[in-house]
Protein backbone atom coordinates (compact mmCIF):
# COMPACT_ATOMS: atom_id res chain seq x y z
CA UNK A 1 0.00 0.00 0.00
CA UNK A 2 1.45 3.24 -1.13
CA UNK A 3 1.48 6.49 1.01
CA UNK A 4 -0.44 9.37 -0.45
CA UNK A 5 -1.77 12.58 1.17
CA UNK A 6 -5.45 11.99 0.51
CA UNK A 7 -7.87 11.62 3.05
CA UNK A 8 -8.93 8.31 4.64
CA UNK A 9 -12.02 7.00 5.58
CA UNK A 10 -13.70 4.08 7.72
CA UNK A 11 -16.06 1.45 5.73
CA UNK A 12 -18.28 -0.66 8.31
CA UNK A 13 -19.08 -3.87 6.96
CA UNK A 14 -21.14 -6.93 7.47
CA UNK A 15 -19.96 -9.78 10.17
CA UNK A 16 -17.09 -11.14 8.35
CA UNK A 17 -17.53 -9.36 4.84
CA UNK A 18 -13.96 -7.17 5.78
CA UNK A 19 -12.28 -9.04 2.68
CA UNK A 20 -15.41 -9.63 0.42
CA UNK A 21 -15.55 -5.36 0.70
CA UNK A 22 -12.17 -5.04 0.05
CA UNK A 23 -11.82 -7.22 -3.07
CA UNK A 24 -14.73 -5.12 -4.72
CA UNK A 25 -13.56 -1.78 -3.79
CA UNK A 26 -10.23 -2.61 -5.04
CA UNK A 27 -11.37 -4.17 -8.36
CA UNK A 28 -13.47 -0.92 -8.94
CA UNK A 29 -9.90 1.19 -8.46
CA UNK A 30 -10.35 2.44 -5.22
CA UNK A 31 -7.22 2.43 -2.64
CA UNK A 32 -8.21 0.76 0.31
CA UNK A 33 -6.01 -0.69 3.32
CA UNK A 34 -7.89 -3.77 6.14
CA UNK A 35 -4.65 -4.05 9.25
CA UNK A 36 -4.77 -7.76 9.95
CA UNK A 37 -2.91 -9.02 13.17
CA UNK A 38 -1.87 -12.75 13.32
CA UNK A 39 -3.04 -15.17 15.86
CA UNK A 40 -2.86 -18.79 16.76
CA UNK A 41 -6.02 -20.67 16.55
CA UNK A 42 -5.87 -24.58 17.77
CA UNK A 43 -8.14 -27.26 17.27
CA UNK A 44 -7.92 -30.70 18.86
CA UNK A 45 -5.16 -32.24 16.60
CA UNK A 46 -3.69 -28.87 15.48
CA UNK A 47 -2.84 -25.58 15.52
CA UNK A 48 -2.70 -22.28 12.41
CA UNK A 49 -1.75 -19.23 12.89
CA UNK A 50 -4.34 -17.26 10.63
CA UNK A 51 -4.78 -13.56 9.63
CA UNK A 52 -7.40 -11.71 11.40
CA UNK A 53 -8.97 -8.03 10.87
CA UNK A 54 -7.33 -5.64 13.20
CA UNK A 55 -10.45 -3.78 13.80
CA UNK A 56 -13.49 -6.50 12.56
CA UNK A 57 -16.42 -5.05 10.76
CA UNK A 58 -13.97 -2.09 9.27
CA UNK A 59 -12.26 -1.36 6.47
CA UNK A 60 -10.53 2.42 5.03
CA UNK A 61 -11.29 3.06 1.56
CA UNK A 62 -9.07 6.52 0.02
CA UNK A 63 -10.46 9.73 -0.91
CA UNK A 64 -14.05 8.58 -1.79
CA UNK A 65 -16.35 12.02 -1.27
CA UNK A 66 -17.44 11.86 -4.40
CA UNK A 67 -17.97 8.14 -5.14
CA UNK A 68 -20.00 7.28 -1.81
CA UNK A 69 -22.58 5.29 -3.69
CA UNK A 70 -20.18 2.91 -5.47
CA UNK A 71 -18.60 2.50 -2.05
CA UNK A 72 -22.18 1.21 -0.78
CA UNK A 73 -22.84 -0.65 -3.54
CA UNK A 74 -20.49 -2.79 -2.69
CA UNK A 75 -21.81 -6.15 -1.21
CA UNK A 76 -21.61 -6.40 2.47
CA UNK A 77 -20.60 -2.75 2.86
CA UNK A 78 -22.79 -1.07 5.47
CA UNK A 79 -22.29 2.23 5.96
CA UNK A 80 -19.70 5.11 6.12
CA UNK A 81 -18.95 6.41 9.28
CA UNK A 82 -20.04 10.26 8.84
CA UNK A 83 -20.14 13.05 10.87
CA UNK A 84 -23.47 15.08 10.56
CA UNK A 85 -24.67 13.14 7.47
CA UNK A 86 -20.44 14.22 6.02
CA UNK A 87 -18.04 10.86 5.77
CA UNK A 88 -15.52 11.98 8.52
CA UNK A 89 -12.03 11.76 7.36
CA UNK A 90 -9.45 9.61 9.81
CA UNK A 91 -7.22 12.40 11.69
CA UNK A 92 -3.58 11.67 9.62
CA UNK A 93 -1.50 11.29 12.83
CA UNK A 94 -4.16 8.15 13.65
CA UNK A 95 -4.13 6.52 10.11
CA UNK A 96 -0.46 7.15 9.87
CA UNK A 97 -0.16 5.30 12.98
CA UNK A 98 -1.94 2.67 12.30
CA UNK A 99 -0.70 2.09 9.11
CA UNK A 100 3.04 1.72 10.47
CA UNK A 101 2.06 -0.60 13.28
CA UNK A 102 0.25 -3.35 10.54
CA UNK A 103 3.11 -3.54 9.03
CA UNK A 104 4.18 -6.04 11.47
CA UNK A 105 1.31 -8.22 12.08
CA UNK A 106 2.90 -10.35 14.56
CA UNK A 107 3.48 -8.14 16.85
CA UNK A 108 0.01 -6.79 16.88
CA UNK A 109 -3.23 -7.77 18.63
CA UNK A 110 -6.74 -5.91 18.98
CA UNK A 111 -6.82 -4.14 22.44
CA UNK A 112 -10.27 -2.90 24.17
CA UNK A 113 -10.87 0.81 23.55
CA UNK A 114 -8.54 3.04 25.53
CA UNK A 115 -9.94 6.93 26.04
CA UNK A 116 -7.13 7.75 28.78
CA UNK A 117 -3.73 6.22 30.01
CA UNK A 118 0.00 7.80 29.87
CA UNK A 119 0.47 9.08 26.38
CA UNK A 120 3.91 8.70 25.23
CA UNK A 121 6.02 8.98 22.06
CA UNK A 122 7.74 6.74 20.51
CA UNK A 123 11.60 7.70 20.18
CA UNK A 124 13.54 5.41 18.25
CA UNK A 125 12.72 1.94 15.95
CA UNK A 126 10.79 1.46 13.05
CA UNK A 127 7.73 3.21 14.98
CA UNK A 128 9.91 6.63 15.61
CA UNK A 129 7.26 9.53 16.07
CA UNK A 130 4.31 7.44 16.89
CA UNK A 131 2.12 8.85 19.73
CA UNK A 132 -0.20 6.38 22.24
CA UNK A 133 -1.06 5.77 25.11
CA UNK A 134 1.36 2.80 26.91
CA UNK A 135 0.33 -0.44 28.76
CA UNK A 136 2.66 -2.81 31.09
CA UNK A 137 1.18 -6.64 31.71
CA UNK A 138 4.11 -8.20 33.30
CA UNK A 139 7.16 -8.34 31.22
CA UNK A 140 5.57 -7.08 28.34
CA UNK A 141 5.11 -3.60 27.62
CA UNK A 142 2.21 -2.24 24.90
CA UNK A 143 1.90 0.69 22.77
CA UNK A 144 -2.30 1.21 21.83
CA UNK A 145 -3.05 2.81 19.36
CA UNK A 146 -6.68 4.55 19.33
CA UNK A 147 -9.19 5.36 15.96
CA UNK A 148 -11.40 7.53 18.17
CA UNK A 149 -14.06 7.94 15.31
CA UNK A 150 -14.23 4.17 15.49
CA UNK A 151 -14.08 3.76 19.27
CA UNK A 152 -11.42 0.98 18.48
CA UNK A 153 -7.85 0.58 19.38
CA UNK A 154 -5.41 -1.72 18.65
CA UNK A 155 -2.05 -2.72 20.79
CA UNK A 156 1.99 -3.46 19.42
CA UNK A 157 4.39 -5.05 21.38
CA UNK A 158 7.51 -2.51 22.06
CA UNK A 159 10.81 -1.89 23.83
CA UNK A 160 9.80 0.02 27.04
CA UNK A 161 13.04 1.97 26.67
CA UNK A 162 12.17 3.05 23.52
CA UNK A 163 9.18 5.47 24.48
CA UNK A 164 9.56 8.91 26.14
CA UNK A 165 6.29 10.33 27.97
CA UNK A 166 4.60 13.26 26.69
CA UNK A 167 3.23 16.23 28.18
CA UNK A 168 -0.70 16.13 28.54
CA UNK A 169 -0.80 19.49 26.93
CA UNK A 170 0.21 17.78 23.25
CA UNK A 171 -3.30 15.64 23.85
CA UNK A 172 -5.27 18.28 21.62
CA UNK A 173 -2.76 18.85 19.14
CA UNK A 174 -1.86 15.79 18.37
CA UNK A 175 -5.72 14.63 18.25
CA UNK A 176 -6.58 12.68 21.29
CA UNK A 177 -9.92 13.69 21.69
CA UNK A 178 -13.10 12.36 21.17
CA UNK A 179 -15.53 13.40 18.39
CA UNK A 180 -19.94 12.64 18.86
CA UNK A 181 -20.10 11.30 15.39
CA UNK A 182 -23.04 9.02 13.65
CA UNK A 183 -22.53 6.75 10.40
CA UNK A 184 -24.10 7.29 7.21
CA UNK A 185 -25.56 4.04 5.89
CA UNK A 186 -27.46 2.89 2.75
CA UNK A 187 -30.44 4.03 4.34
CA UNK A 188 -29.49 7.15 5.61
CA UNK A 189 -27.64 8.46 8.45
CA UNK A 190 -28.31 6.79 11.84
CA UNK A 191 -27.51 7.79 15.15
CA UNK A 192 -24.15 6.17 17.26
CA UNK A 193 -20.98 4.73 15.80
CA UNK A 194 -22.75 1.16 15.66
CA UNK A 195 -24.55 -0.21 12.88
CA UNK A 196 -26.13 -3.74 12.96
CA UNK A 197 -25.74 -4.55 9.86
CA UNK A 198 -28.24 -8.17 8.88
Amino acid sequence: MSENTQEWFAVHTRYQHERTVLSILQAKGFQTFLPTYKEVRRWRDRKKLISLPLFPGYLFVNDLRERRIEVLSAPGACAIVSFQGIPAAIPHEEMEAVQRIAANPEKLRPHPYLKNGDLVQVASGPLAGVYGMMVAEKDDCWLVISIQILGRSAAVAIDRHCVMPVSPGLRTSQGFETVSLSVASKAGPSPGCSVRCA
